[in-house]
Protein backbone atom coordinates (compact mmCIF):
# COMPACT_ATOMS: atom_id res chain seq x y z
CA UNK A 1 0.00 0.00 0.00
CA UNK A 2 1.13 3.55 -0.92
CA UNK A 3 0.43 6.99 1.22
CA UNK A 4 -0.02 10.09 -0.43
CA UNK A 5 -0.72 13.36 0.79
CA UNK A 6 -3.40 14.92 -1.34
CA UNK A 7 -4.37 18.46 0.47
CA UNK A 8 -2.10 20.80 -2.12
CA UNK A 9 0.49 18.55 -4.14
CA UNK A 10 0.53 14.86 -4.51
CA UNK A 11 3.15 13.92 -1.71
CA UNK A 12 4.31 10.50 -1.75
CA UNK A 13 4.24 10.10 2.36
CA UNK A 14 5.40 6.19 2.98
CA UNK A 15 4.87 2.12 2.37
CA UNK A 16 3.62 -0.34 3.99
CA UNK A 17 2.75 -4.55 2.97
CA UNK A 18 1.12 -7.16 4.25
CA UNK A 19 0.64 -11.05 2.81
CA UNK A 20 -2.36 -11.90 0.79
CA UNK A 21 -4.41 -10.19 -1.96
CA UNK A 22 -8.02 -8.14 -1.68
CA UNK A 23 -11.05 -9.42 -3.36
CA UNK A 24 -12.63 -5.47 -3.57
CA UNK A 25 -12.48 -2.01 -2.08
CA UNK A 26 -14.44 -3.65 0.59
CA UNK A 27 -11.55 -5.51 1.91
CA UNK A 28 -9.85 -1.93 2.83
CA UNK A 29 -10.43 0.66 5.63
CA UNK A 30 -9.29 3.70 7.18
CA UNK A 31 -10.57 4.60 10.56
CA UNK A 32 -9.39 6.84 13.48
CA UNK A 33 -6.16 6.95 12.06
CA UNK A 34 -5.52 3.49 11.32
CA UNK A 35 -5.95 1.54 7.79
CA UNK A 36 -6.98 -1.96 8.15
CA UNK A 37 -7.45 -4.73 5.48
CA UNK A 38 -8.64 -7.73 5.28
CA UNK A 39 -6.89 -10.27 3.06
CA UNK A 40 -6.88 -13.86 1.43
CA UNK A 41 -3.46 -15.56 1.36
CA UNK A 42 -2.05 -18.34 -0.93
CA UNK A 43 0.29 -21.05 -0.48
CA UNK A 44 1.42 -24.46 -1.78
CA UNK A 45 3.24 -27.20 -0.21
CA UNK A 46 4.08 -29.89 -2.65
CA UNK A 47 1.45 -30.66 -4.83
CA UNK A 48 -1.15 -29.23 -1.70
CA UNK A 49 -2.92 -25.80 -2.23
CA UNK A 50 -4.07 -23.98 0.86
CA UNK A 51 -5.55 -20.71 1.37
CA UNK A 52 -5.90 -18.59 4.97
CA UNK A 53 -7.50 -15.52 5.75
CA UNK A 54 -5.69 -12.38 7.56
CA UNK A 55 -6.94 -8.93 8.99
CA UNK A 56 -4.13 -6.40 9.34
CA UNK A 57 -4.34 -2.73 11.36
CA UNK A 58 -1.36 -0.83 10.45
CA UNK A 59 -0.70 2.61 11.97
CA UNK A 60 -0.01 5.60 10.30
CA UNK A 61 3.39 5.15 9.08
CA UNK A 62 2.02 2.25 7.58
CA UNK A 63 3.46 -0.46 9.67
CA UNK A 64 1.84 -3.51 11.30
CA UNK A 65 0.46 -2.54 14.50
CA UNK A 66 -1.75 -5.61 14.92
CA UNK A 67 -3.04 -8.45 13.13
CA UNK A 68 -5.01 -11.85 13.09
CA UNK A 69 -3.46 -14.57 10.96
CA UNK A 70 -4.86 -17.79 9.48
CA UNK A 71 -8.78 -17.55 9.95
CA UNK A 72 -10.80 -19.98 8.07
CA UNK A 73 -7.83 -22.37 6.72
CA UNK A 74 -8.49 -23.78 3.23
CA UNK A 75 -11.27 -21.52 2.87
CA UNK A 76 -11.26 -17.62 1.39
CA UNK A 77 -12.84 -14.45 1.58
CA UNK A 78 -16.11 -13.69 -0.27
CA UNK A 79 -17.09 -10.41 1.23
CA UNK A 80 -16.20 -8.14 3.68
CA UNK A 81 -17.42 -4.64 5.82
CA UNK A 82 -15.79 -2.28 8.08
CA UNK A 83 -17.74 -0.21 10.22
CA UNK A 84 -16.61 2.01 12.73
CA UNK A 85 -14.77 -0.47 15.22
CA UNK A 86 -16.27 -3.40 13.90
CA UNK A 87 -15.77 -5.44 10.92
CA UNK A 88 -17.33 -8.54 9.54
CA UNK A 89 -15.88 -10.95 7.04
CA UNK A 90 -17.39 -13.56 4.90
CA UNK A 91 -15.22 -17.06 3.82
CA UNK A 92 -16.52 -19.66 2.01
CA UNK A 93 -15.50 -23.53 0.72
CA UNK A 94 -18.80 -25.60 1.88
CA UNK A 95 -20.82 -23.37 4.25
CA UNK A 96 -20.67 -20.36 4.91
CA UNK A 97 -19.19 -18.80 8.01
CA UNK A 98 -19.84 -15.20 8.68
CA UNK A 99 -16.82 -13.21 11.01
CA UNK A 100 -17.59 -10.44 13.29
CA UNK A 101 -14.50 -8.83 14.33
CA UNK A 102 -13.13 -6.25 17.03
CA UNK A 103 -11.06 -3.75 16.09
CA UNK A 104 -11.58 -1.00 18.77
CA UNK A 105 -7.78 -2.01 19.79
CA UNK A 106 -6.27 -1.11 16.92
CA UNK A 107 -2.96 -3.59 18.25
CA UNK A 108 -5.06 -6.64 19.20
CA UNK A 109 -8.04 -6.85 17.13
CA UNK A 110 -9.79 -10.56 17.87
CA UNK A 111 -12.48 -12.66 16.50
CA UNK A 112 -15.55 -11.87 18.63
CA UNK A 113 -18.18 -14.82 17.21
CA UNK A 114 -19.23 -15.92 13.89
CA UNK A 115 -21.97 -18.08 12.44
CA UNK A 116 -22.17 -21.43 9.78
CA UNK A 117 -24.86 -21.25 7.32
CA UNK A 118 -24.94 -22.49 3.49
CA UNK A 119 -24.54 -20.18 0.99
CA UNK A 120 -22.29 -17.16 1.27
CA UNK A 121 -22.77 -13.55 0.92
CA UNK A 122 -20.37 -12.03 -2.10
CA UNK A 123 -22.06 -8.19 -0.69
CA UNK A 124 -22.45 -7.16 3.06
CA UNK A 125 -24.92 -3.67 3.76
CA UNK A 126 -24.89 -2.61 7.31
CA UNK A 127 -28.94 -1.88 8.36
CA UNK A 128 -28.74 0.55 11.53
CA UNK A 129 -26.60 -0.47 14.40
CA UNK A 130 -28.09 -4.12 15.06
CA UNK A 131 -28.61 -5.68 11.79
CA UNK A 132 -26.55 -6.63 8.72
CA UNK A 133 -27.84 -7.51 4.88
CA UNK A 134 -26.11 -10.63 2.94
CA UNK A 135 -26.69 -10.50 -0.51
CA UNK A 136 -24.93 -13.83 -2.52
CA UNK A 137 -26.10 -17.42 -3.28
CA UNK A 138 -27.48 -20.13 -2.14
CA UNK A 139 -25.27 -23.54 -2.08
CA UNK A 140 -26.20 -26.88 -2.61
CA UNK A 141 -24.06 -30.43 -1.96
CA UNK A 142 -24.20 -32.59 -5.46
CA UNK A 143 -22.52 -36.27 -4.56
CA UNK A 144 -19.92 -34.19 -2.47
CA UNK A 145 -19.54 -31.40 -4.32
CA UNK A 146 -20.91 -27.91 -3.82
CA UNK A 147 -23.17 -25.85 -6.29
CA UNK A 148 -24.27 -22.94 -6.33
CA UNK A 149 -28.24 -22.33 -6.41
CA UNK A 150 -29.98 -19.13 -6.44
CA UNK A 151 -29.79 -15.96 -5.31
CA UNK A 152 -30.41 -15.95 -1.87
CA UNK A 153 -30.83 -12.65 0.53
CA UNK A 154 -30.65 -12.85 4.43
CA UNK A 155 -30.86 -10.37 7.15
CA UNK A 156 -28.11 -11.08 10.09
CA UNK A 157 -29.03 -10.40 13.49
CA UNK A 158 -25.75 -8.43 14.97
CA UNK A 159 -26.99 -7.06 18.20
CA UNK A 160 -25.30 -9.67 20.40
CA UNK A 161 -21.67 -9.80 18.65
CA UNK A 162 -20.63 -13.03 19.98
CA UNK A 163 -23.53 -15.13 18.73
CA UNK A 164 -24.72 -13.72 15.25
CA UNK A 165 -27.59 -15.25 13.72
CA UNK A 166 -29.78 -15.32 10.95
CA UNK A 167 -33.46 -14.18 11.51
CA UNK A 168 -34.43 -13.95 7.82
CA UNK A 169 -33.82 -15.60 4.37
CA UNK A 170 -35.16 -14.97 0.81
CA UNK A 171 -33.77 -17.59 -2.02
CA UNK A 172 -34.71 -16.38 -5.96
CA UNK A 173 -34.61 -18.53 -8.70
CA UNK A 174 -32.18 -21.77 -9.08
CA UNK A 175 -28.83 -22.56 -10.75
CA UNK A 176 -27.67 -19.49 -13.43
CA UNK A 177 -29.94 -17.00 -11.54
CA UNK A 178 -27.15 -13.76 -11.25
CA UNK A 179 -27.36 -10.10 -10.37
CA UNK A 180 -24.51 -7.67 -11.25
CA UNK A 181 -25.41 -6.52 -7.38
CA UNK A 182 -23.27 -9.48 -6.29
CA UNK A 183 -20.68 -8.39 -7.24
CA UNK A 184 -21.23 -4.07 -7.99
CA UNK A 185 -22.63 -2.13 -5.07
CA UNK A 186 -24.23 0.38 -7.56
CA UNK A 187 -25.98 -1.65 -9.06
CA UNK A 188 -27.88 -1.67 -5.83
CA UNK A 189 -30.20 0.90 -4.94
CA UNK A 190 -31.38 1.58 -1.54
CA UNK A 191 -34.59 3.56 -0.11
CA UNK A 192 -34.66 4.26 3.46
CA UNK A 193 -37.61 6.26 3.64
CA UNK A 194 -39.46 3.05 2.33
CA UNK A 195 -36.66 0.48 3.08
CA UNK A 196 -36.77 -0.35 -0.01
CA UNK A 197 -34.10 -2.08 -1.56
CA UNK A 198 -33.82 -2.65 -5.71
CA UNK A 199 -31.21 -4.59 -7.50
CA UNK A 200 -31.21 -6.06 -11.23
CA UNK A 201 -31.87 -9.82 -11.59
CA UNK A 202 -31.61 -12.87 -14.11
CA UNK A 203 -33.71 -15.31 -12.72
CA UNK A 204 -33.87 -18.90 -13.59
CA UNK A 205 -36.34 -21.69 -12.83
CA UNK A 206 -35.73 -23.73 -9.61
CA UNK A 207 -35.18 -27.12 -10.87
CA UNK A 208 -31.38 -26.88 -11.75
CA UNK A 209 -32.07 -26.75 -15.99
CA UNK A 210 -30.73 -23.22 -16.07
CA UNK A 211 -34.22 -21.88 -17.92
CA UNK A 212 -34.87 -18.31 -17.77
CA UNK A 213 -37.56 -17.23 -16.21
CA UNK A 214 -37.54 -13.61 -15.29
CA UNK A 215 -35.10 -10.55 -16.26
CA UNK A 216 -35.66 -7.45 -14.96
CA UNK A 217 -35.33 -5.61 -11.42
CA UNK A 218 -36.41 -7.01 -8.07
CA UNK A 219 -37.57 -4.73 -5.59
CA UNK A 220 -37.60 -5.63 -1.81
CA UNK A 221 -38.35 -4.48 2.00
CA UNK A 222 -36.04 -5.25 4.33
CA UNK A 223 -36.48 -4.09 7.58
CA UNK A 224 -35.08 -4.81 11.16
CA UNK A 225 -37.36 -8.31 11.36
CA UNK A 226 -38.08 -9.60 7.76
CA UNK A 227 -37.25 -9.73 4.08
CA UNK A 228 -40.02 -9.20 1.74
CA UNK A 229 -40.52 -9.56 -2.16
CA UNK A 230 -42.60 -6.43 -3.18
CA UNK A 231 -42.11 -6.56 -7.11
CA UNK A 232 -40.76 -7.96 -10.10
CA UNK A 233 -40.46 -5.32 -13.02
CA UNK A 234 -39.40 -6.56 -16.98
CA UNK A 235 -39.72 -4.56 -19.76
CA UNK A 236 -39.24 -7.82 -21.97
CA UNK A 237 -43.58 -7.44 -22.39
CA UNK A 238 -42.38 -4.14 -24.26
CA UNK A 239 -40.15 -5.87 -26.93
CA UNK A 240 -42.96 -7.33 -28.64
CA UNK A 241 -42.41 -6.59 -32.13
CA UNK A 242 -39.16 -6.43 -32.50
CA UNK A 243 -36.71 -8.86 -34.17
CA UNK A 244 -34.89 -10.99 -32.10
CA UNK A 245 -31.64 -9.73 -33.22
CA UNK A 246 -32.88 -6.73 -31.16
CA UNK A 247 -35.16 -8.37 -28.40
CA UNK A 248 -32.68 -7.98 -25.59
CA UNK A 249 -33.27 -6.31 -22.33
CA UNK A 250 -30.21 -5.12 -20.09
CA UNK A 251 -28.88 -2.73 -17.71
CA UNK A 252 -31.83 -2.39 -15.14
CA UNK A 253 -31.51 0.32 -12.69
CA UNK A 254 -33.86 1.92 -10.04
CA UNK A 255 -33.92 5.72 -9.44
CA UNK A 256 -36.39 7.24 -6.15
CA UNK A 257 -38.31 10.11 -6.19
CA UNK A 258 -40.10 11.06 -3.22
CA UNK A 259 -43.15 8.18 -3.72
CA UNK A 260 -42.23 6.98 -7.38
CA UNK A 261 -39.34 4.45 -8.41
CA UNK A 262 -38.65 4.71 -11.74
CA UNK A 263 -37.18 1.54 -13.36
CA UNK A 264 -34.70 2.17 -16.45
CA UNK A 265 -33.17 -0.31 -19.28
CA UNK A 266 -32.24 -0.13 -22.20
CA UNK A 267 -35.77 -1.08 -23.28
CA UNK A 268 -38.05 1.69 -21.52
CA UNK A 269 -39.02 3.34 -18.02
CA UNK A 270 -41.53 2.00 -15.69
CA UNK A 271 -42.88 4.71 -13.08
CA UNK A 272 -44.44 2.41 -9.89
CA UNK A 273 -46.58 4.77 -7.05
CA UNK A 274 -44.37 3.20 -3.63
CA UNK A 275 -47.80 3.96 -1.94
CA UNK A 276 -49.74 1.42 -4.02
CA UNK A 277 -47.33 -0.57 -5.14
CA UNK A 278 -49.06 -0.13 -8.64
CA UNK A 279 -46.96 0.36 -12.19
CA UNK A 280 -48.81 4.38 -13.35
CA UNK A 281 -46.34 4.09 -16.68
CA UNK A 282 -44.78 1.44 -18.65
CA UNK A 283 -43.25 2.71 -22.19
CA UNK A 284 -40.28 1.89 -24.63
CA UNK A 285 -37.77 4.62 -24.96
Amino acid sequence: MYKFNLQKDVVYKGYGEVDGYIINQFSMDEYDGYFRIATTEESYNGNQFNTSNNVFVLDRNLKIAGSIRNIAEGERIYSVRFDGEKMYMVTFKQVDPLFVIDLENPYSPKILGYLKIPGYSTYLHPLGENRLIGIGLETADLEGRVINKGIKIALFDISNLEKPKQISKLEIGGRGSYSESLYNHKALTVYKPYDLYAFDLYETRDDDSYTQIFRGLCLLRINDNEIKLLQKITHMDLLKGVSEVEAYDYGYRAVFVDKLMFVISNVGVTVLNLDEMKIIKNERI
